[in-house]
């Protein structure tokens, strides 16, 4: 198998940790997220001194507490003597700070970088409770006003077309929950390990914006995960095995702008499905473990879907019956997923799919992964990062 874009072999992910998933910890985002990056730092075994370079998601940090610390604040709180840095955001959703990451490592602008998401659940929740109106801008100055400011609603109109035009059904969306949940029970992180879901619990759930239920949306959390990218020349003083990246893909299409989108079933995973392919000489047949992006239980669907992991309305099935559970044909979302672990908002993604190449993934380990695949975001903007257990 030979590359085609020079990205096989050349980076990987040497390292990921995760602060503690609480529903409200108290702690500040600086807090969980010097939490995160030193238990990354002790999972590769490199030290902050090895660290040249940091980024993160979003790029608007110090907005609100959705955004996480101010990068700054991070650089100076594990004391790091940087020779990049970048809060990065937008095109590639919640992968942008890794694929940022990556770039910089190819570039030669940074030998080691550290990515790092962090989130809090209820300050962001004070935060847009005192939002009105006027503070709608983009697209959603044209929803804000009848009810749709974003997130559920918002996410349930491009479901229902999704829907309609796959025919995907409501059980499919039930299976996708129930999957994740059931990947939670192996995960003692997972905000809903200990609470597995069943087929009438899922119907029981209120619907939030038909035809989304409570459980098909992601649970806030506060938390934050981190991940360490390194030159492949590095890999020898690893702790594990490291984890290749082979090929990554965030185009965002034909149009960048969410309410413009000339078709809402083909958003930026359509895409990113088509362009992460032609970088390489793997197909999606030789795909082991996948972790699609599942804020709403349709995009798991979607995700798959657009990713030649299940063809056109099939992925549905695919999940109810069974074959994307640890065992199954295509284990997806093995850590529980953002609908079971809670709303880690994407970087996890791309740390659990290492995970399973190193085997680190314990009760969740798919047995003989070699290839692992990442995907995060919605709309217009997305991206993928396919990773190999040796260089290509």
């Amino acid at each position: 198998m030979t590359a085609r874009d020079g990205i096989a072999g050349r980076v990987v992910v040497a390292g990921v940790g995760y602060a503690a998933v609480e529903r409200n910890s108290g702690k500040s985002e600086i807090q969980l997220t010097v939490e995160a990056a030193k238990q990354a730092l002790h999972d590769s075994g490199m030290s902050a001194g090895d660290v040249d370079g940091l980024t993160s998601f979003p790029d608007r940090s110090g907005g609100d507490t959705f955004s996480g610390p101010l990068i700054d604040h991070v650089q100076a709180s594990l004391g790091l003597n940087l020779r990049f840095w970048q809060a990065a955001g937008n095109g590639p959703a919640q992968l942008s700070c890794a694929i940022v990451g990556v770039h910089a490592i190819l570039a030669g602008t940074a030998d080691v970088v550290l990515c790092y998401r962090t989130v809090l659940a209820q300050p962001r929740m004070k935060v847009a409770a005192k939002r009105t109106g006027s503070l709608a801008w983009n697209d959603a100055a044209f929803t804000a006003p009848y009810g749709s400011a974003g997130s559920a609603p918002k996410w349930a109109m491009v479901a229902t077309r999704y829907m309609h035009e796959s025919g995907t059904r409501p059980e499919h969306l039930a299976a996708v929950a129930m999957n994740n949940r059931f990947h939670a029970q192996l995960n003692p992180r997972a905000v809903w390990h200990g609470q597995p879901l069943t087929i009438d619990e899922y119907y029981a759930s209120p619907l939030v914006a038909t035809p989304l239920r409570r459980v098909d949306c992601d649970m806030p959390i506060d938390t934050s995960v981190a991940i360490i990218l390194a030159r492949a020349d590095r890999a020898a003083g690893l702790r594990h095995r490291p984890a290749f990246v082979e090929a990554l893909a965030c185009p965002p299409g034909p149009m960048a702008t969410h309410d413009l989108m000339p078709d809402f079933t083909k958003g930026a995973s359509y895409y990113v499905g088509k362009e992460l392919w032609a970088r390489t000489g793997l197909s999606p047949a030789d795909v082991d473990v996948a972790q699609p992006y599942d804020g709403f239980s349709f995009q798991a669907l979607q995700w798959l879907e657009d990713m030649g992991l299940a063809g056109r309305g099939e992925a549905g099935d695919m999940v109810a019956e069974g074959h994307c559970r640890v065992g199954g044909r295509l284990p997806i979302c093995t850590d529980g997923g953002q609908l079971g672990v809670g709303r880690y908002h994407g970087l996890e993604k791309l740390a659990e799919a290492a995970r399973q190449l190193w085997g680190g993934a314990g009760e969740a380990q798919v047995a003989g992964a070699e290839v692992s695949l990442a995907c995060a975001g919605g709309g217009p903007r997305g991206a993928a990062i396919l990773l190999t257990n040796q260089a290509t």
